[in-house]
Formats: structure tokens, sequence, C-alpha cells
């Protein structure tokens, strides 16, 4: 039924999503003052083919840096101060953007931000987590690290599902089965995350 192509790279995007550390990334610094204040640098980012990176001081103010990565990932470089800083970053797919990794997570803590966005696809909206007077980051990374099994399995149990329906003719064609796929996997971080964040004094939300 042709289904090899819908699911044979559905193990990296876990790996992904969950892998406590980034790829190391790419990152070039790009001229920031094309970009406008935080909604307006967001929808002009929001399809590109690349991860781009805007880094905010005020939301209603352009940024104070843009860097562009690659498909994958874009690294903040060390000379930037992100410090109670907003950044944002477009997740680049043509099925599903989807919300935050845990390697986006860890930088965002580690880092110290006060706000860190992903940008998804048009109909997706933008994936939030914001910190507030209670964060307490390593607690937060800790959970993470512990939860991450339990995630991973979710994942792969979602994977099983998808798969059945498509080789049951309820999903027809490897485009759906890909974004039902991909939409799955967010699903169970988002529903995690909505969870865990609060706890640990984290605001998480997906907005417009």
């Amino acid at each position: 039924m042709g289904g090899r192509g819908a699911f044979s790279g559905a193990e990296q995007v876990i790996k992904n999503y969950i892998s406590l550390n980034s790829d190391g990334g790419t990152s070039k610094k790009i001229d920031a003052n094309k970009y406008g204040m935080l909604r307006v640098g967001e929808k002009q980012i929001q399809n590109e083919k690349a991860e781009h990176l805007l880094v905010y001081d005020k939301i209603f103010e352009s940024p104070i840096a843009a860097c562009k990565g690659n498909r994958h990932s874009v690294a903040v470089p060390n000379d930037i101060d992100v410090k109670d800083k907003y950044i944002t970053h477009n997740h680049p797919n043509e099925n599903w953007g989807g919300t935050l990794s845990f390697a986006d997570i860890a930088v965002a803590t580690t880092k110290n931000v006060k706000a860190l966005r992903a940008v998804g696809r048009e109909k997706e909206g933008v994936y939030i987590m914001k910190k507030t007077a209670e964060a307490n980051p390593q607690a937060l990374n800790i959970r993470i690290a512990n939860d991450q099994g339990v995630i991973e399995r979710k994942m792969y149990q979602s994977m099983a599902y998808i798969k059945q329906k498509f080789q049951q003719g309820e999903i027809k064609t490897n485009s759906d089965a890909k974004k039902e796929l991909r939409q799955a996997f967010v699903g169970v971080l988002h529903n995690y995350y909505r969870d865990v964040m609060p706890k640990y004094g984290y605001i998480y939300q997906r907005g417009k």
C-alpha cells in the first residue's frame, strides 16, 4: 500500500522532539531590522523553509537580533544575551509545524529567557512557554528527563495506531498519514506541557 514512505522518518521525528540536547544546529546572523514587532515578525518567518530565530527585548518593537538556521534547527549564538528576552522561531514543515521540543525547553531554561515561542503552520498558531516569578527551571528539566521514556512510548503507541488506520484504508494517502502522525506527536507533547509546566512555574499555551 505504499505506507513505508509515510512512516519511514517517524522514528527520527520522535528522536528530534524528545532529545534533551540539540544537535548544535547552525546559526547565521541576519539583518534584524527587516522584521517587525513580535507578531508581525512571526508572520514574516512562518513560511520560511529554514528555521529562523528572532530575539525581542520588547514585543512592540523590532527584534534586537535575528538568525537563520537550517531546515531542522537554529542555534542561539553565545554572543547574544537572551536572558529575560522573548525568543520566537518557526518550525518549518509542510504537514504540521509542531510545538516546542525538549531541546527547545532546555535552551529556554538554561538561558533564562522570559518567553519561548514556536510558530507552526498558519492554521496551527503559536506554541508559547512563559516563565513566572515561581519558575523552577532545574526542577522542570529534571522532570522532563525523568518522563522522557514515557513520552517516547506514547508517541510510538500513536504511530502504531495511525499505521493501523493507514493499513485498513481509513487514511488514504501518504501525505495524510504524515500529517496525522505529526499531529499525534505534537498532541502528546502539547498535553504533557499543559499538565506539567504550571507545576514548575511556567505558563504553557497555544495562541493565534
